[in-house]
């Protein structure tokens, strides 16, 4: 089930399917929060996206994400801004390959401090699943004034 499936019918919310980076481009200040639940921030460049992020969000506007605390299979997350090539199913059923950022907490933070936002805090849930290695960051962090 796709966003328009489980959202359309939401008054006054507007689905736009485009490149993450480019559109925020295009709407400086536009937004007062952003959220990306294993989306735009697991699979783009931050170096690029945090910081057209900041921008499209108004002064004090809030960043909230949900990202990856480590591989899947257990391995630690990156110690460096870098993207790992990930196997995946596309919807259509066809394998491809994406990149995705599994990044450790100091990075993050160092990348939304160096972009322009306050860290307000972060949060890793863990799959409750006995001996299973999942578990997810969630960031919340406001853009400076």
């Amino acid at each position: 089930m796709g966003a328009s499936e489980r959202y359309g019918h939401l008054a006054r919310l507007e689905l736009v399917r485009a490149d993450a980076v480019a559109y925020l481009q295009d709407h400086p200040g536009a937004f007062d929060a952003c959220y990306s639940v294993f989306g735009a921030v697991d699979f783009t460049d931050p170096r690029k996206l945090l910081p057209t992020v900041a921008t499209a969000l108004r002064p004090g506007g809030l960043l909230v994400f949900s990202t990856l605390a480590h591989y899947t299979t257990g391995e630690a997350p990156e110690s460096e801004v870098r993207s790992a090539r990930i196997p995946t199913r596309l919807p259509g059923g066809s394998d491809a390959t994406l990149d995705r950022w599994v990044l450790d907490i100091p990075v993050w933070e160092r990348l939304l401090t160096e972009t322009g936002f306050s860290l307000i805090g972060t949060d890793t849930l863990r799959d409750p699943a006995p001996d299973s290695p999942v578990a997810t960051n969630i960031f919340r962090a406001r853009r400076s004034c």
